[in-house]
């Protein structure tokens, strides 16, 4: 294929494309003027070359214990990646453990290049990595000279401004001076990064080394000329074909003259430092003052416990060792080829646990009862060699060596004995502290009264107040969630999640509305209404309101954001969907399922919630940082039991559900010996680690599934006038991801790249038109990294034009708080320009923020460190979970052991039964733990012999 290239008295560059990746293409190039034709072809250097990419993500990793039994290896295989052109050359294996707090995996590094000036055009180049890359043939230098010669052109190689090394010094190629094919001019490479055109490479350098002949010249890594408004998925290709990058995303923010390209490393983990900096070469750059700046706007960190190992292309397996039982390790492999390494690629599930057998017990115990009876008690353990334990074995007789011994029947795990001791590496333990003890229970029990009275009519999904003679209203949207757990009689429910739940109010109508005034008109009279109070959410066709004022007996003034007036003589219903008197009912076990009540109707009747309950809570941010600290909506002072006022130091809670939902303490970060929880107030609850509540913790997405969606609303317009439906466009930008696939918003320009992540504002104005569009727009949504899933619908106004999407964001990655949407290039940068009349800056309202509920451990009373067996007692059978238990307590050391026994009513489960030993006081490390042991009564022979017993954790490793 012969290709007319055009003139260029300086050289060129051209790309060719459309190629097949794998096959070698040789190339050669003449010279032609327009009397005599073409010169003789002359070949390039190479001759030839194979388009290529990096290799593809690693597949079919699979994560096992090999033959290791101690739990401190694993194995790990994976199948060899196809590379047409390159064969694979090697293979990294990185390995990992997770946080217990947000950043879990570490952070990516991300850089920006940033555009300054006034930029008229011209092109850059970018480059990253060490000056190591060997150039064709050897170069002489001599001492004191500033240029070097080369054995052949490196003219098509280097560039003006681009750094290159030889005898281990480094320089760059300067703007002036001879730059030819056996001559390269050096300049000082001291300021190597961020020089504006005007200032780089500019002043010559001598060659400061010793005299050679026949050296290698080096220079790093780079892409080829790009234009000023690269694309960023141009961009993107670009920096993914250089070796020293691996797999990046690329996202482009502003227009000309201010653009920002942010560069998301995504292959490599932890901070990147220099020179694995974007570099560019700003020589080509034109106009006034230009320049194009690199910067780090992220600096990454590595995963917690990151390592790698490089593995030879021949092998598709490895060992990695000194693991820890127990300890879930991620694993990532990725391939190398001579375009370097590519995405790595992840097993399913992408952890590996490894589990040996469990270590020997401690605190095992033999005394005597009888001449014919032993007890044996032992401390049990939930975890040992990495795994649960299922059950102990037990061996007794009369030989030391247990050649002949008798072995029960598997023993497995009991909740019948506890003992709770207090101890201290130095004590005494000072006798007026105290320590508090909690069985497993979050739930409580329905004993808060939320006061006023309600009805729960037969065939209703509400909970709805009534106002009896001389009674007051109470307002439920500051005394219950969504979410929350409720319960009226004898019927158990939760508020729904779901906003969109609502019932008609009976025999009341909406007769107008007028927009521009914010006032709905009813009939009849509401005449102190029980229900259509201030701060009720209502529809009216299918206007979203909030009452805001009560003007007479027959308005609503109102807060909305609808553009269409309607009536008077309307007749339409109102729907109500939350409010001071009004709440929906859901599934005890869904709060997103409604139920319908089928009972006789309950009326006048008050209700009540948890006594555990401490309302919602909002900054639910999963992905930052900040995702440790969450922010309470109110602070129930009538009731401190339902108040963070009601948690201290290193408290235990649950987010979202009281049975499943994430278990976090009160954050206590201690100084040296000293630890408080001075982050905790009336309206911030700091989220610590379950096992070291010193440490932070973050939400997780799967508590957040019991939390409210966010929604927002986009809103374009215009003064006045309507749009021409089919042209213009906009992009959305959410957090640092822009939309870059759909083209159905661009301007129609010949460069069709520049139009990419254009939404059309509107196909049309019809209600098919509606549907379609916010199909697209969901479509477009979903193609964004960072979002799953959302559900988009679209409410048209005309004259003057009026579109508002809504978004609700329903996907596993946009749980919590997300960053609010931004409407970027509204009819520029490649976007249609709007017709008909002129756009208004558009609007990102959030309708609805995320919030979940939190639930506090029931806990005891303080007991005193000196407590008897029965202060003990008494404070243990407080616990709603608790019936009746026996105590008895020894001393231990300088301090107690109190040995419980539930006697009767034995919890089913006592895995949080845990101590809070924050206000024990000692000279060094105070100490309150709960530790299950186990009594088996052994019969033996009236033999007059010893008798020896030992026990063993199983779990299912052996």
């Amino acid at each position: 294929t012969t290709t007319l290239y055009g003139t260029n008295a300086n050289g060129a560059e051209y790309s060719i494309t459309s190629l097949t990746a794998g096959l070698t293409y040789f190339t050669r190039v003449y010279c032609s003027n327009n009397q005599l034709g073409a010169g003789p072809p002359v070949a390039t250097v190479p001759p030839s070359a194979i388009p290529r990419q990096k290799p593809p993500a690693v597949d079919t990793i699979t994560l096992s214990a090999g033959t290791d039994t101690t739990g401190k290896s694993m194995l790990v295989t994976w199948n060899t990646p196809t590379s047409p052109g390159s064969s694979v050359q090697g293979y990294a294996v990185e390995w990992y453990t997770k946080s217990v707090a947000v950043p879990y995996f570490g952070v990516q590094t991300q850089q920006l290049l940033t555009s300054m000036g006034t930029i008229t055009g011209g092109t850059f180049t970018v480059a990253f990595g060490a000056t190591d890359v060997p150039l064709p043939g050897v170069a002489n230098a001599v001492n004191g000279q500033s240029y070097i010669t080369t054995s052949v052109d490196l003219t098509g190689i280097l560039q003006r401004g681009d750094l290159l090394s030889i005898s281990g010094l480094t320089y760059l190629v300067a703007t002036t001076g001879v730059l030819s094919a056996s001559s390269i001019p050096l300049a000082d490479a001291t300021a190597w990064l961020n020089q504006a055109p005007i200032a780089l490479a500019i002043t010559p350098a001598p060659y400061t080394g010793n005299t050679v002949q026949g050296a290698v010249v080096y220079r790093q890594h780079r892409t080829p000329s790009l234009s000023v408004n690269v694309l960023p998925t141009d961009l993107q290709v670009a920096l993914e074909n250089l070796p020293s990058i691996g797999r990046v995303r690329v996202a482009r923010t502003g227009s000309t003259n201010n653009f920002v390209w942010t560069v998301t490393f995504l292959s490599q983990f932890g901070p990147l430092a220099s020179p694995n900096v974007l570099r560019v070469n700003s020589l080509n750059i034109a106009g006034t003052a230009p320049n194009l700046v690199s910067s780090i706007g992220v600096v990454g960190v590595s995963p917690q416990n990151y390592k790698i190992q490089l593995v030879p292309s021949t092998s598709t397996s490895v060992v990695l060792s000194g693991l820890k039982p127990g300890t879930a390790y991620f694993v990532t492999v990725k391939a190398a080829n001579d375009r370097g390494y590519g995405m790595f690629g992840s097993p399913a599930p992408p952890s590996y646990t490894p589990i040996g057998i469990p270590d020997a017990l401690s605190n095992v115990w033999l005394r005597s009862l009888s001449q014919t009876q032993v007890e044996l008690m032992y401390d049990e353990v939930d975890m040992s060699g990495g795994a649960a334990v299922d059950q102990y074995l037990i061996e007794y007789g009369n030989d030391a060596s247990f050649q002949v011994a008798t072995a029960l029947p598997p023993v497995l795990p009991q909740n019948k004995y506890v003992r709770v001791t207090t101890s201290a590496d130095l004590g005494p333990i000072d006798p007026t502290s105290v320590f508090t003890l909690s069985l497993s229970n979050y739930f409580g029990v329905y004993n808060v009264d939320l006061g006023g009275y309600f009805n729960l009519i037969a065939n209703s999904q509400f909970i709805t107040q009534v106002i009896p003679g001389g009674g007051v209203a109470v307002d439920l949207t500051i005394l219950v969630a969504r979410g929350e757990f409720v319960k009226i009689a004898n019927q158990e429910y939760r508020v729904c999640l779901d906003p969109t739940t609502s019932f008609a109010m009976a025999g009341v109508s909406a007769t107008q509305f007028n927009f521009a005034t914010n006032v709905v008109t009813v009939s009849p009279a509401l005449n102190n209404h029980p229900i259509l109070v201030v701060g009720t959410t209502i529809v009216v066709r299918d206007c979203l309101m909030v009452i805001t004022g009560l003007p007479s007996t027959t308005t609503l003034s109102v807060s909305h954001q609808c553009f269409a007036s309607f009536g008077p003589g309307a007749t339409d219903p109102v729907y109500v969907r939350w409010g001071p008197s009004a709440i929906p009912i859901c599934d005890k076990s869904n709060p997103w399922t409604p139920v319908t009540y089928t009972g006789f109707s309950i009326l006048e009747v008050p209700v009540f919630k948890l006594d555990t309950a401490m309302g919602p809570f909002t900054n639910l941010d999963v992905t930052a940082a900040s995702g440790n600290v969450v922010t309470g909506q109110w602070n129930d002072a009538a009731n401190t039991a339902n108040s963070i006022s009601s948690l201290g130091c290193e408290d235990y809670f649950r987010l979202g559900d009281p049975y499943s939902g994430q278990i976090a303490r009160v954050l206590t970060p201690c100084i040296g010996a000293t630890c408080g929880c001075a982050g905790l107030t009336p309206t911030v609850l700091p989220l610590g680690d379950i096992a070291s509540p010193n440490l932070e913790t973050s939400l997780s997405y799967d508590t957040l599934q019991y939390a409210t969606q966010e929604i927002q609303t986009i809103r374009i317009s215009t003064a006045t006038g309507d749009f021409n439906s089919g042209v213009g466009g906009f992009r959305l930008q959410f957090g640092a991801d822009v939309t870059a696939t759909t083209l159905a918003g661009g301007n129609g320009g010949i460069n069709v790249n520049a139009q990419y992540g254009c939404l059309l504002w509107a196909s049309g104005v019809t209600a098919l038109a509606d549907a379609a569009d916010s199909a697209a727009l969901k479509a477009e949504l979903e193609t964004l990294p960072s979002i799953d899933q959302v559900q988009v619908s679209r409410k048209l106004y005309l004259n003057p034009t009026i579109a508002v999407y809504s978004i609700t964001f329903t996907g596993f990655r946009v749980r919590g708080k997300l960053p609010t949407m931004q409407v970027v290039d509204q009819g520029s940068n490649g976007c249609g320009a709007f017709t008909g009349a002129t756009p208004a800056a558009a609007v990102v309202t959030k309708v609805q923020n995320a919030y979940v509920n939190a639930y506090r451990l029931e806990k005891t009373s303080d007991i005193p460190v000196t407590a008897t067996a029965e202060d003990v007692k008494a404070a243990i059978e407080q616990l709603s979970l608790s019936c009746k238990v026996d105590v008895v307590r020894r001393v231990a050391k300088n301090g107690f052991n109190w040995f419980v026994t539930f006697s009767r009513g034995v919890p089913v489960n006592l895995l949080t039964f845990n101590a809070n030993d924050y206000k024990l006081r000692a000279a060094l490390a105070p100490l309150a733990t709960v530790t299950r042991v186990n009594i088996v009564k052994l019969n033996v022979l009236n033999n007059a012999q010893n008798v020896y017993a030992r026990v063993a954790a199983h779990n299912v490793a052996g």
